[in-house]
């Protein structure tokens, strides 16, 4: 017996889901016969029958789920997890000589999502009447007129978001028509929906909200007082099993007309190539099941489902749907565009133009809001920005500026300060944004705000300040604080002899005498003529 905990929880597990899965089937089983009074009879409710045989076989519980080209119907927000574009054609019998037929297609686009469904239910074979009566009301004669049809059609343009890597939202606009013999009608309306991941670290749970037929708008010429009903839904899906079986939930509430409506499905891939699926809803009793199968091959899905439906309707509607993706993946796009985006974005705030860099990040984040180091460096690129938008030419001032912000978006804020510090006092000291700039720093990094001061005017440098500062720190034995105080004098200015010759002396005073001899030969090399050089030369063989 294998003393892995983790596999041993996974047995458990399995086991409690093969048991919850019979039980389950049981229910399914039954379904049939436990049949309760249905709320049907609302203005366009062909719209909720589902635009697939998925959906359909799963009892409809697919609002969280919607990740195929059915998400235009089922949630708009949901086309933002498509990959590739994708186009599903459905067809169910429902009963004599009415039938259902659908088609969606969804066409993603960097971190969002278009998207288009026509759903049609037609119904035929009904035989039309005239009806004569006399004058006192009585019929006197039926008159055969031959037959009439209904038929309902909606269309569906649909978009979605991913404003966030945890939140996508979705927005469609619904034309509904209804066609009864020689009597018609139209609406307009929209629908609103938001799929989240909610649980942080787990991206396996899906929670789903929205409206449906809001802001309906009827005909101006239509013959019937019907509204189409808002309807208020939630919907939950979880993945488990390493991805193989999703399990969901949906609750919707006709507010119009106070009534309730649960869905509950589950699909399972037993390969890579088919999937069984089962669903059962109510109202609030159960109603109806349904269970399918679906096959898998490359980029193709034909999926099939049954409706076990009361006997009253005749025999069980099967649906069928097919669906294909087709064309590259938008990953595969987003990611290539991104990645040049952020390259273009170095670029440009690298060569001081730092509004245009700021702006190509942005747009990356755009594409893959999931980047959070890029997230974090247009932050810092931001604040950069709302006080300095540029940096640009090739002299020294500008030079210097550009080096402290690129110290400052690798998180090197001391050498971006001390850059800025000598920018500001010893070379530019009239440069308002450049002081701004400074400030912000300081405060962001809690070191002292630098004032409003032209130091040159006292005759003693931003320079002279640091020289001094480490000749009295060697003085009192503080050699680590000397040669921090050196070193950022040679980064500004690699060429002072002075920061040269004391920053040798220092590596001496600690026993580093290479280091002291590499650096005093560096100064040599920049001043042949200094005597005092040679001279410390000298006392290291």
């Amino acid at each position: 017996m294998s003393n892995d905990p983790i596999r041993t929880l996974e047995r458990l597990f399995f086991r409690k889901a093969l048991t919850l899965g019979f039980a389950f089937l049981f229910v399914l089983t039954c379904g049939e016969f436990l049949w309760s009074a249905d709320n049907g009879g609302q203005v366009a409710q062909f719209m909720s029958f589902g635009a697939g045989a998925r959906s359909l076989a799963m009892g409809r519980a697919f609002f969280a789920v919607a990740d195929d080209a059915t998400s235009v119907y089922a949630n708009p927000a949901g086309m933002t997890t498509l990959e590739k574009k994708e186009v599903s054609v459905g067809q169910a019998t429902l009963f004599e000589n009415t039938s259902l037929f659908t088609v969606s297609y969804v066409h993603p686009i960097k971190s969002w999502a278009w998207g288009f469904n026509m759903t049609q239910l037609s119904s035929g074979g009904y035989e039309k009447i005239t009806v004569e009566k006399n004058s006192v009301g009585e019929i006197s004669n039926l008159q055969q007129g031959g037959a009439f049809t209904d038929e309902q059609k909606g269309m569906i343009f649909g978009f979605g978001k991913k404003v966030l890597d945890t939140l996508s939202i979705g927005l469609s606009v619904k034309y509904i028509s209804r066609t009864l013999d020689t009597a018609s009608d139209t609406f307009m309306t929209i629908d609103g929906g938001a799929i989240t991941l909610p649980m942080k670290n787990n991206p396996n749970y899906k929670f789903a909200f929205g409206v449906q037929n809001v802001f309906g708008i009827k005909s101006s010429g239509s013959q019937t007082d019907d509204t189409l009903p808002l309807i208020v839904k939630l919907g939950n899906s979880y993945r488990l099993l390493k991805d193989r079986m999703t399990i969901a939930l949906d609750v919707s509430q006709n507010v119009s007309r106070s009534a309730s409506e649960w869905n509950l499905g589950a699909e399972y891939w037993i390969w890579k190539y088919i999937v069984l699926r089962a669903g059962v809803e109510g109202n609030p009793g159960l109603r109806q099941s349904g269970f399918g199968l679906g096959f898998k091959v490359k980029g193709m899905n034909l999926d099939i489902g049954e409706r076990l439906a009361s006997s009253e309707l005749g025999e069980p509607p099967i649906n069928y749907s097919l669906s294909w993706k087709f064309g590259k993946s938008v990953l595969v796009r987003r990611e290539d565009t991104a990645r040049r985006l952020i390259q273009e974005g170095i670029a440009a705030y690298s060569q001081g133009n730092f509004m245009l860099g700021l702006d190509r990040l942005n747009n990356s984040l755009d594409i893959d809001p999931t980047n959070n180091d890029v997230r974090a460096l247009s932050g810092k690129l931001g604040s950069v920005v709302n006080v300095m938008p540029s940096s640009v030419g090739e002299d020294e001032v500008p030079n210097i500026i550009r080096k402290a912000v690129l110290d400052y978006l690798k998180g090197d804020n001391k050498s971006a300060i001390n850059s800025l510090r000598y920018a500001y006092l010893e070379k530019d000291p009239t440069n308002e944004r450049l002081l701004q700039l400074l400030n912000k720093l300081e405060k962001e990094s809690r070191e002292q705000v630098t004032e409003r001061v032209d130091q040159r005017k006292k005759g003693f440098s931003y320079i002279d300040q640091k020289l001094y500062d480490a000749l009295q720190s060697i003085y009192d034995s503080k050699y680590d604080k000397s040669i921090i105080l050196l070193q950022e004098v040679i980064d500004l200015d690699p060429s002072n002899i002075e920061a040269l010759k004391r920053l040798g002396s220092a590596f001496y005073l600690i026993e580093q005498k290479d280091k002291a001899k590499e650096i005093w030969q560096r100064a040599l090399e920049l001043d042949p003529t200094d005597t005092v050089i040679g001279q410390y030369l000298q006392q290291i063989p």
